[in-house]
């Protein structure tokens, strides 16, 4: 306990403290008063040495330690202090290094040890010398931690770092304030661990805690190359497509390394939906400091193209603005330099904005440029109406693929790739408009190819299990629509005993599928089933089951194509006809 008194008394004695022979000023104790008048024998000394009484005033006779200067004396012994202080040898109080009242979570020194944290205050802790405190908290997939800790600046520093499920660190606060504040989202629920460290190696340092489980911002998937939102994080990448990628907000932008000899040209291309998110795309050079180029557009897609000045890895960045989330497809491809390649009459067409639109047709004499030349061409086509797209030329030159995109350019239809002299792809319209067939290559090699185009008018549902949507069978076959109510479809158990439809859906909207037939007439049931981009089951499906009515429902985590399945294990095989409605809502 500190005494607020002992401060005036010792500065009172200091005062009345003066050499002996100057007669200074005393403490009269009778009267309480500091120094006298010659009468009451103040300045008795003063007036037998000849002194005047001004020139023995209190006021100047002790020069040495003017009143409003006198040293303060925080102590004088360890009672003067609080607990766990002493008084050292300037008479301040200063922590008791050989003592330390622990706290009533103690002992939490280590992880084995942690104490539970509920959420709210947690007041009255203290870290004593160089011992730790940990705290086990358990938070669920989708909050948010939010942890604070207070304490006195003026005793030492302390930081705070937090572990997730799998032990791994997921924050840290050091920046040397109070309160440290640390904030992570949860990915997954279960067990987390916050340590608590300060600087001091002795001594005591008292802080209190509070602890907060909120609702996170909705998580964003991490795509296979994560970590990468460092330079020094970059993946290398050889030249290819890379489907399927995320970027989750300003903080992650996504680096790439590209392998470039001096005199190669890079073509990066990233695609996505604008309206998901704005992305641009930037190329560096091998110091990761130096642009060669940038593409920053209001469009669906970023495209550059970067000559390397020198030999080493150059470095491609995606990267968006403050909360944007998005996903994307990347496609990379390296020139040789002096590479020779005549252009066709469709050049350039390397981009679906620049696609030539052709009629029904063969094209021969087509020329691909290596990977980084591909061709895109535009083929009308009415609801209904379908297509075959074939393309010819010699695999032992270099090899070439084909892909067929929906009317809006990105959403891709149909992809043939083989080790063949032709690609073939089949497709049926479920829309009117342009679609776009793209011929791309892998290695900087050019090839001839020709291109034989054919648009069948009026397709009608063929007799028997077979409808408009055919060949829908598998799930890289899947019929691609727009959300609707679909009629004169069905199935047949031994022929045609599933069919796929594709479509698109954004991150949080609502997905509703409804099959409807005649259970009573054709003894079958049929089940529904949903994926997600890639092939994966959909989580979180709720499902109505009934005779001859089937219906699922779900909340969209990612933005993407989603694929419905519908099937029978009928052992009939006489066609099952039906109707599906598929809603997708905000």
């Amino acid at each position: 306990m500190r005494h607020p008194t002992l401060h005036l008394l010792l500065a009172l004695a200091l005062l009345g403290c003066a050499d002996n022979s100057g007669g200074g000023s005393r403490v009269d104790d009778a009267e309480g008063d500091v120094g006298g008048s010659v009468a009451d024998g103040g300045d008795a000394d003063a007036a037998d040495s000849g002194a005047t009484p001004d020139t023995a005033s209190p006021d100047t006779a002790s020069p040495d330690i003017p009143p409003d200067t006198a040293p303060m004396v925080e102590c004088v012994t360890d009672d003067d202090c609080d607990d766990g202080e002493v008084c050292d040898d300037d008479g301040a109080c200063a922590p008791d290094a050989s003592t330390c009242a622990d706290d009533a979570l103690e002992p939490n020194d280590d992880r084995d040890g942690a104490a539970p944290l509920p959420e709210g205050s947690a007041e009255g802790l203290a870290l004593c010398d160089n011992n730790e405190d940990w705290f086990l908290l358990v938070a669920e997939e989708g909050q948010e931690i939010v942890v604070e800790a207070a304490f006195d600046t003026g005793r030492g520093d302390l930081d705070l770092t937090l572990y997730g499920a799998a032990q791994e660190p997921l924050a840290r606060s050091a920046d040397g304030a109070s309160p440290e504040r640390l904030t992570a989202a949860v990915a997954t629920s279960g067990e987390h661990w916050l340590r608590v460290t300060w600087e001091r190696s002795a001594g005591r340092l008292a802080y209190d805690l509070s602890l907060s489980l909120g609702v996170a911002e909705p998580l964003c998937a991490a795509d296979p190359y994560e970590p990468n939102q460092r330079a020094d994080a970059a993946p290398t990448l050889p030249p290819g497509a890379y489907d399927g990628l995320t970027l989750c907000g300003e903080e992650d932008p996504d680096f790439f390394g590209v392998e470039m000899e001096a005199g190669e040209t890079l073509t990066a291309r990233v695609a996505f939906s604008h309206a998901d998110g704005d992305l641009e795309l930037r190329v560096l050079a091998p110091d990761g400091v130096t642009t060669l180029a940038s593409s920053l557009s209001a469009d669906d897609y970023e495209e550059v193209t970067a000559t390397a000045t020198t030999s080493g890895v150059h470095l491609l960045r995606v990267y968006g603005y403050e909360d944007t989330r998005n996903t994307y497809d990347l496609t990379l491809s390296v020139a040789t330099e002096g590479a020779a390649c005549h252009l066709d009459p469709y050049e350039p067409n390397q981009s679906v904005d620049a696609a030539q639109t052709l009629f029904p047709t063969i094209y021969d004499d087509l020329t691909l440029c290596g990977e980084d030349d591909p061709d895109f061409f535009g083929v009308e086509m009415e609801e209904g109406e379908k297509l075959t797209a074939r393309i010819d030329f010699s695999h032992d030159v270099s090899n070439l693929d084909l892909s067929l995109y929906a009317p809006n350019g990105r959403t891709l239809l149909e992809r043939s790739v083989s080790n063949d002299d032709f690609e073939l792809i089949e497709h049926i319209a479920t829309s009117t408009g342009i679609y776009v067939l793209n011929v791309f290559g892998y290695v900087s090699l050019a090839n001839d190819y020709t291109l034989s185009l054919n648009v069948t008018d009026g397709v009608q549902p063929p007799e028997g299990c077979d409808d408009p949507y055919e060949p829908n069978d598998r799930f890289i076959e899947a019929a691609f629509i727009q959300p609707r109510t679909l009629t004169e479809v069905s199935l047949c158990a031994e022929s045609d005993p599933d069919d796929f439809f594709s479509f698109e859906a954004i991150d949080g909207q609502a997905i509703t599928v409804e099959v409807q037939y005649d259970a009573l007439a054709s003894g079958a049931d049929i089940d529904l089933w949903l994926y997600e981009m890639g092939g994966n089951r959909a989580p979180n499906v709720s499902r109505d089951e009934r005779p001859g009515y089937e219906r699922l429902t779900t909340i969209t985590a990612l933005s993407g194509s989603y694929t419905v399945r519908a099937f029978t294990d009928d052992v009939d095989g006489d066609p099952i006809p039906y109707s599906m409605t598929i809603r997708v809502s905000d």
